[in-house]
């Protein structure tokens, strides 16, 4: 089922993710794991973070990709809310706006892949 669904959306998929790939976008230190399980809060305050074994560093839009998807998910209102809240630390260029839905459907493809891998 998984092959059948990749299939579908691979092709319009790889050509979105090479015109993406050529864009320039900054580099930074990244967790690139950035699930719930993996921020530790005190209340409403972040206390600390858990296992930084996939940290490096990569492009901000792939943390956000993972982090809108895992804790929002389609959530428009939630996710513009989350984005302009990460704004008003670092402003996003519009060339790292725009990855993010671009990760998080190569993602949605490439999980998959490997899910199956695993079994």
């Amino acid at each position: 089922a998984w092959a059948r669904s990749a299939r579908a959306v691979i092709d319009g998929l790889r050509d979105e993710v090479r015109l993406a790939s050529a864009r320039e976008v900054c580099l930074q230190p990244c967790l690139r794991d950035v699930r719930r399980e993996h921020f530790l809060f005190v209340g409403d305050r972040l206390g600390g973070l858990v296992d930084y074994g996939a940290m490096g560093v990569d492009r901000v839009a792939l943390d956000l990709s993972r982090l809108l998807g895992d804790w929002i998910g389609p959530d428009r209102e939630g996710r513009a809310e989350a984005l302009a809240a990460y704004e008003r630390i670092r402003p996003l260029p519009p060339a790292e706006v725009e990855l993010i839905p671009i990760l998080e459907r190569a993602a949605a493809v490439l999980s998959g892949g490997r899910w199956v891998r695993w079994q």
